[in-house]
């Protein structure tokens, strides 16, 4: 028994420092995701324990280290890091964000688990080459500017056929195509990349397509295969996870129940209809380091 131990990083650019911020504010709605509380009839928090169950169970099934060295890279709450050190592996919690860190030490330690904690960035992995059996980051890389960097350091220091286990949401999710009001943004977004193309690249997009507080990047399916193939990482499984959801000019047609009814439903409809893996909101892919 006893605390984890808990290492902090030193400064972080003032955009880290922003999305840093955000989660320290809203690590109580991370807790209550897990654990049932006032946030989980949120659709959102629905499909976040799916992702985790997704996650873990492919962990389970592919990995072949009896006791791995696992990293959760953005460990938030704390609930996969738990789960995993439950399993008999040796776990290193890290995240940006201060009050997530504190949520998963109180969470990790309820059964006498002692990970180390860290906050730290996943551009810049305090591990060695080659160290890791293991590195999970759900629903982290859309936070960063860009993916190659993060991506080329989960590489760097997983060992031979190691694991990676990421998380990104779609771009093209189902409920963009059945509401207008995000046709539109997808009108706008493709009008601003073409006359950024065609000018210098200084052209900047409106406030309708602009988050100017932080990245919060979406994917096509195979955005970042080539990114992937650079830092030597195989896909091996991919799931896609939630459908919904279902809004008219941003508003719900149905009950948040009867979403996640439907979204469950057209999950089970996936290995009938494989082009449905092109609209849910978002996968976890399995990759494995040659």
């Amino acid at each position: 028994m006893g605390h984890a131990a808990l290492r902090t990083s030193g400064s972080m650019d003032a955009k880290k420092r922003i999305v840093s911020d955000f989660f320290d504010n809203d690590a109580r709605f991370w807790k209550d995701v897990y654990e049932e509380g006032p946030h989980f009839t949120y659709l959102a928090a629905h499909e976040m324990k799916r992702r985790l169950k997704v996650a873990v169970e492919s962990f389970v099934a592919l990995n072949r280290s009896q006791r791995a060295r696992v990293l959760d890279a953005g460990c938030g709450a704390g609930e996969l890091s738990r789960t995993v050190a439950e399993l008999g592996h040796d776990v290193f919690c890290m995240d940006l964000a201060n009050e997530m860190l504190f949520t998963a030490r109180e969470k990790v330690s309820e059964n006498g688990f002692r990970p180390v904690l860290m906050q730290g960035d996943i551009e810049h992995l305090p591990f060695e080459d080659e160290s890791l059996d293991t590195v999970f980051s759900l629903g982290v890389l859309q936070y960063l500017p860009t993916d190659e960097k993060a991506v080329g350091e989960i590489g760097r220091v997983l060992k031979k056929d190691g694991l990676a286990i990421i998380s990104l949401p779609n771009m093209t999710r189902m409920s963009v195509f059945l509401d207008a009001y995000y046709l539109k943004r997808i009108m706008d977004y493709v009008r601003i990349k073409k006359l950024k193309w065609k000018s210098d690249g200084t052209a900047q997009p409106d406030s309708l397509a602009t988050n100017t507080a932080f990245a919060n990047r979406k994917y096509t399916y195979g955005r970042l295969n080539q990114a992937f193939v650079r830092a030597r990482l195989v896909e091996t499984a991919r799931a896609s996870i939630g459908f919904g959801p279902f809004l008219f000019l941003g508003r719900s047609i149905f009950s948040m129940e009867a979403d996640k009814r439907i979204s469950d439903r057209l999950e089970g409809a996936l290995e009938r209809f494989a082009p449905l893996k092109y609209l849910a909101n978002r996968w976890v892919i399995t990759l494995r380091k040659r």
